[in-house]
C-alpha cells in the first residue's frame, strides 16, 4: 500500500523528497540537561497516556473492557464505542510517535 502514498506524493510534490517542519527538528533536537530530548519525549508521552487510562472515566471504561467485557455491557456502557475510543488513542499516540521519530 505504501506505493499509492509514494505516487500520490510524487503527484504533490514538485521533487521526490521532503523535509519535517523547522519546529519539530528544533523540539526534538533539543539538548536538556540530563537525558536526551527524545527519552524526555518519551516519559512525557507515557506518564500523559497514564493519566487517561487511570485517571479518566474512558480509561475506566477501557480497562472494563479489556477486564471483562461483559460486566461492562450490563453497566450499559458501550463497548463499541469503548473500543473505538481505544483505538483513537492508539492512532493519537502513533501520530505523536511519527512526529517525533520525524524529528530525530
Amino acid at each position: 500500500m505504501s506505493f499509492v502514498w509514494a505516487g500520490l506524493a510524487v503527484l504533490l510534490l514538485p521533487a521526490p523528497g521532503g523535509q519535517a517542519p523547522d519546529w519539530v527538528r528544533a523540539l526534538m533536537t533539543m539538548k536538556p540537561p540530563l537525558a536526551p530530548m527524545a527519552i524526555v519525549a518519551s516519559i512525557v508521552i507515557a506518564i500523559l497516556a497514564h493519566l487517561i487510562v487511570m485517571r479518566s472515566s474512558l480509561g475506566v471504561l477501557i480497562r472494563g473492557v479489556g477486564g471483562n467485557q461483559r460486566s461492562v455491557e450490563r453497566a450499559g456502557w458501550s463497548v463499541l464505542a469503548a473500543r473505538a475510543a481505544a483505538y483513537g488513542l492508539a492512532g493519537i499516540f502513533a501520530v505523536l510517535a511519527g512526529i517525533a521519530l520525524v524529528g530525530l
